[in-house]
């Protein structure tokens, strides 16, 4: 009788050369954003990307209760992200119309390079490039203000620290990790908003819905950081500053607040989380995204049949 084990041998050979190959794809350069609406309302992100760099999902779209949405950036891309809040896209769009009540764009849905009416919380990227000694740098901003409780998390990294709203500013500092952690602002400020900063519904003047920023309410050189006060020596955190970092401490409170607001980080897929409860693991920081997890699966497959393989060929030459 025809012993069939090396055309076995062969055929699984074939067949595992097969699944490697269908499976590849080439490294993806630059970074993968997934976008994730942890709020009980709507959100619409408006995206702007700095000058030079290509616009990213034509700088805007809805993102539903609960809704995700994942898309890539090229290598060394560069700009902002934000959600706007309360918008009406149905009226009219005229360079002056405005269809949001926090983050607004021109009335647009897609901002088309437009950035946010302040105020606003910002995620701010720089994705590795050869002029970043290949680093990924990213912040939370409230130097325009605050609207919405936003984190950035790199997706499934190990070294996602837990942070939750029970740290003082002390407290926190001491836990963070620049390298890989967990950038965001999860308080929310438009409770205690100072009343000179409030920004208030047009619908009720008694709902806070954003907090400006110093710059923004005052228009004084001292609290915008520039003129005289362009300069991080001249330019210190302000009373109101203080309050956003205290409240915030991973995130920008004004322009030269760098030594404890920017983060950075090798080869990541990043989560932007609007409402997130808390900077951990459990809230959509450190989870797997699909492409993560298709990546571990294929790993395993692959490793599978390697050892079928292995295993075919010792049964074959033990006989």
């Amino acid at each position: 009788m025809t012993d069939l084990r090396p055309c076995s041998a062969i055929i699984m050979l074939l067949g595992c050369a097969f699944a490697v190959l269908s499976s590849y794809t080439p490294s993806a350069e630059g970074g993968t954003f997934t976008f994730q609406n942890n709020c009980k309302f709507t959100v619409w992100p408006g995206l702007l990307p700095n000058g030079g760099m290509p616009p990213l999902m034509d700088g805007g779209f809805e993102l539903g209760v609960g809704q995700k949405r994942t898309f890539d950036a090229s290598d060394g891309w560069s700009g902002r992200f934000w959600g706007r809040t309360g918008c009406n896209f149905t009226g009219s769009t005229s360079p002056s119309s405005v269809a949001c009540e926090t983050g607004d764009c021109g009335g647009k849905l897609e901002c088309s390079g437009l950035g946010a009416a302040p105020p606003a919380t910002l995620a701010e990227f720089t994705l590795a490039s050869s002029q970043s000694d290949n680093k990924d740098f990213y912040d939370v901003s409230l130097v325009d203000g605050y609207n919405i409780p936003i984190a950035i998390s790199p997706t499934g990294n190990p070294s996602t620290k837990k942070y939750s709203t029970q740290h003082d500013a002390s407290q926190a500092e001491s836990a963070v990790d620049y390298d890989c952690g967990t950038a965001g602002c999860i308080a929310d400020l438009n409770l205690n908003c100072p009343k000179e900063l409030q920004l208030l519904s047009d619908t009720d003047q008694s709902s806070v819905i954003g907090c400006k920023s110093a710059c923004e309410a005052f228009q004084s050189s001292e609290y915008c950081c520039t003129g005289s006060y362009a300069n991080p020596n001249t330019c210190q955190a302000s009373s109101y500053s203080k309050i956003f970092k205290k409240a915030c401490p991973r995130a920008y409170s004004y322009a030269y607040d760098d030594n404890t607001s920017t983060f950075t980080c090798t080869g990541s897929e990043f989560s932007i989380i609007f409402c997130p409860t808390s900077l951990s693991e459990e809230n959509g920081g450190g989870r797997l995204t699909d492409l993560t997890s298709m990546r571990m699966i294929i790993h395993w497959w692959k490793s599978c049949c390697i050892f079928s393989l292995v295993y075919v060929i010792v049964s074959i030459f033990s006989t």
